[in-house]
């Protein structure tokens, strides 16, 4: 039993464990406590091994399942919990289109806890905020919208009875406006708002 639990402790576990389609809840909740009790050299050796590709990936297995995705965004979280892992996240091609195309899935909880990462990774550095530049252009094309704010307007017109996701969609976009260092670029984007 103590040889499985070291095991199930390594980043090659937890890789090829994300990779498998029927990954359930459970385990997911239980490799998110296993992130965080690791030191940084863990989520290294994790990510160096495509854990995070592994990951990111998860939802597109079972789409419609709400709890996999809310458990894959507290995953998220957990990685992005110091400078490297929200730097490499930032850094790693699509992960942050990935978060956004998450918002596609009507689900508040998962919405929430999406726009509160967001928007630290618009606040962290340029790079962060012109990749979710990026992402919200990335969401725009899927659905076709004729603004990158689309998803945020819709989320923000909703007939929901949840403040906190609204108030977690103004603060992104404040996050996200705000960043531009020129007025007139700030202007342009509450502009896209209206």
């Amino acid at each position: 039993v103590e040889a499985e639990s070291k095991e199930d402790a390594t980043p090659e576990f937890w890789v090829k464990k994300l990779a498998d389609p029927d990954v359930k809840v459970v385990d997911l909740r239980q490799f998110r406590a296993v992130m965080n009790s690791q030191p940084q050299s863990w989520v290294e050796a994790f990510v160096k091994k495509k854990g995070l590709i592994e990951m990111l990936r998860v939802h597109k297995h079972r789409p419609e399942d709400k709890s996999l995705l809310q458990e894959i965004v507290r995953s998220i979280k957990a990685l992005m919990n110091n400078e490297f892992g929200l730097t490499t996240f930032i850094h790693s091609g699509g992960a942050v289109r990935t978060l956004f195309s998450y918002l596609l899935v009507p689900d508040d909880a998962s919405r929430l806890l999406i726009l509160q990462l967001l928007t630290v990774i618009s606040w962290f550095s340029e790079t962060g905020h012109s990749a979710v530049l990026d992402g919200l252009g990335h969401v725009q094309n899927l659905e076709h919208a004729s603004t990158r704010y689309h998803i945020l307007q819709e989320i923000l017109m909703e007939k929901t009875k949840n403040v906190s996701l609204k108030t977690a969609g103004l603060q992104f976009i404040n996050a996200v406006v705000n960043a531009f260092v020129r007025p007139e670029e700030r202007v342009f984007h509450r502009l896209q708002l209206s």
